[in-house]
Order: structure tokens, then C-alpha cells, then sequence
């Protein structure tokens, strides 16, 4: 967080600004953009931005991510068990 509070201090611009809250039905996950805006004379006045509810593509990746990894896995335990048989017809 001290990248964002350094953000703001500076009155930069927050662009694809992604934060994660966690509320009764799990973590929510939100993207934001925010615009610093100033007056005629350069004085700063705030931030003007949008935020968007990212959370079903988060969650996407994250499922995706898991069947890689058990995809993975099974391929490992199929070669395990192909390399068994072919030991076992071998062996007298």
C-alpha cells in the first residue's frame, strides 16, 4: 500500500489499479482507474476515476490455473503407470 499512498501523494494517475476485499461470500476483487484533476492555476482538486468488479475473471483465472495443475498431475500419474505396466509385461 505504500506504492498507492505514495500515488497519491504525488497526485499521480492510477491506472488498472487492482485491490482485493474480503466480505462474507469470499474475496471481492475491483479494478480502478483514477485521474488527478487540477484547477486553471494548477492546484490540485482530486481524483476522478471508475472502478469495475473484476471478481468472476479472477476466479476464472484462478480455476483455470487449478486445472492446469491437475491436468499436470494426472498426465504425471498416467506415465507413472504406463512405465509400471511395461516393467510388469517385461519381467519374467
Amino acid at each position: 500500500m505504500a506504492t498507492a499512498s505514495a500515488m497519491l501523494d504525488a497526485h499521480r494517475p492510477f491506472r488498472d489499479f487492482v485491490y482485493s476485499t474480503a466480505s462474507g461470500s469470499g474475496s471481492r476483487y475491483t479494478s480502478e482507474q483514477w485521474q488527478a484533476f487540477f484547477d486553471a492555476n494548477g492546484n490540485f482538486l482530486g481524483y476522478r476515476g471508475t472502478g469495475s468488479d473484476i471478481t468472476a475473471t479472477i476466479r476464472a483465472d484462478h480455476a483455470e490455473k487449478a486445472l492446469r495443475k491437475a491436468q499436470a498431475e494426472l498426465a504425471h500419474v498416467t506415465r507413472v503407470n504406463d512405465a509400471g505396466e511395461m516393467t510388469a509385461s517385461i519381467a519374467p
